[in-house]
């Protein structure tokens, strides 16, 4: 059977778990879902920061070096489907984790993320393959939440991050179950251990390097979901079934230019991966946002659409080596909004000339958004137009607070 391309209609599955220390996943980890319906992952184009070598007497390069890496802009795109906040006010949708704040002013938590494409032919053994991208210390930079009046399709979440850390792995599968072999491709390379999964971490084994010997397990495997070192290698480590196939390679410190070797796809262990959400869809058709302090529109005005969005302006340090430190800066709220009504274009106008406030509520099917202490930063353009039975504008709002609440 000749092995399918890389698609988003291939089997695919997209999780997340919250870090309990920023940039690891935590040991046993209970995966959560976006949402049962993912619309795109992951919108990545690492930047490795390769510049030239140039010196005199040529007028061609003469090498070429990789920088500290950059996975910046790293994008989610979901149907929304979970509450954003619990009965404690706690995050409960992962979009929320780019809102809150803690008492450091700190996003509360910080993501690990795996991706996995699955196929089911092909690879070096004819087991097909699986496909991962997984990510560490990942910030929740920006988001959107957009709402429309004129779709029966349920909100669209998109959620932008940064990491510090970000990786793909092509895990070859074995054929049938067998034992997997363990080398490394330099003899230093002794003191780390590599955990081996199959889905669902039903079948478990640490290997212990020894260098370039070949560890063979005491187990069979059927499949690869997980393989994770302790600590990072100098040499490549090869994983192959019992025929000798190379099933997986993570590299080494000596495959990259700024000296830091990868870690590999996270552990299961005694943790789960996300199960399916299960509850109903989230549809703004029969949600409401209306201004509680102030006027949106002015009198008998209606929205056709609108969308919240969030930044929180994230930086990065260089401090040796392959990968960056990330950290938050200022959080901007905003508020776009189309509307329209027998006063709209005036009222709107007349309002962001005399800077009057306005709070907004978003009224969920599960939960609320309070957005608090705002003020127009556009007031949208009035425009009269031939044949035009109708004039909607389209003010800009940016908000000093929010608060969530379940329902």
């Amino acid at each position: 059977m000749t092995e399918p391309d890389e698609g988003g209609i291939r089997l695919q599955r997209g999780e997340f778990v919250r870090e309990t220390t920023r940039g690891e996943a935590p040991s046993d980890p209970s995966f959560e879902a976006y949402s049962d319906t993912i619309m795109m992952y992951p919108g990545w184009e690492p930047e490795a920061n390769i510049e030239a070598q140039r010196g005199v007497g040529t007028y061609r390069p003469e090498d070429f070096f990789a920088g500290p890496e950059d996975h910046s802009g790293i994008t989610i795109a979901y149907h929304l489907q979970r509450a954003l906040v619990d009965g404690n006010g706690d995050p409960v949708d992962a979009i929320t984790d780019g809102i809150q704040r803690d008492a450091d002013n700190r996003l509360k938590n910080t993501h690990t993320f795996v991706g996995r494409e699955e196929h089911n032919a092909g690879g070096a053994a004819g087991g097909g393959k699986r496909i991962f991208y997984v990510g560490h210390g990942g910030l929740v930079a920006s988001g959107e939440i957009p709402f429309a009046t004129d779709t029966a399709l349920p909100i669209e979440n998109s959620l932008t991050y940064d990491f510090e850390r970000f990786m793909v792995y092509v895990v070859d599968q074995p054929s049938g179950s067998t034992t997997l072999d363990v080398e490394s491709t330099d003899p230093s390379d002794t003191s780390q251990t590599l955990t081996i999964e199959d889905e669902g971490a039903g079948t478990t084994e640490d290997v212990a390097l020894n260098g370039t010997t070949t560890e063979t397990t005491t187990e069979s495997f059927p499949g690869i979901d997980a393989l994770s070192l302790d600590a990072e290698t100098t040499g490549d480590v090869i994983v192959k079934d019992g025929s000798g196939n190379e099933l997986a390679r993570l590299a080494g410190s000596d495959s990259y230019d700024q000296g830091e070797g990868d870690l590999g796809i996270p552990a299961l262990g005694g943790g789960s991966h996300a199960g399916s959400v299960g509850t109903p869809f989230e549809h703004f058709i029969d949600d409401s946002i209306e201004a509680t302090t102030g006027s949106l529109g002015g009198t008998n005005a209606r929205i056709v659409s609108s969308s919240f969005s969030f930044d929180n302006n994230v930086d990065a340090d260089t401090v040796g080596g392959r990968f960056r430190s990330l950290y938050e800066n200022e959080q901007t709220l905003s508020l776009d909004a189309e509307v329209f009504g027998p006063e709209s274009n005036a009222r709107e106008i007349e309002a962001y000339l005399q800077n009057k406030g306005i709070d907004v509520r978003w009224t969920a099917d599960s939960f609320t958004m309070d957005l608090t202490g705002g003020t127009r930063t556009s007031s949208g353009e009035a425009n009269k137009e031939a044949n035009q039975g109708r004039a909607t504008i389209s003010p800009q709002f940016e908000f000093a607070d929010i608060s969530l609440a379940s329902v």
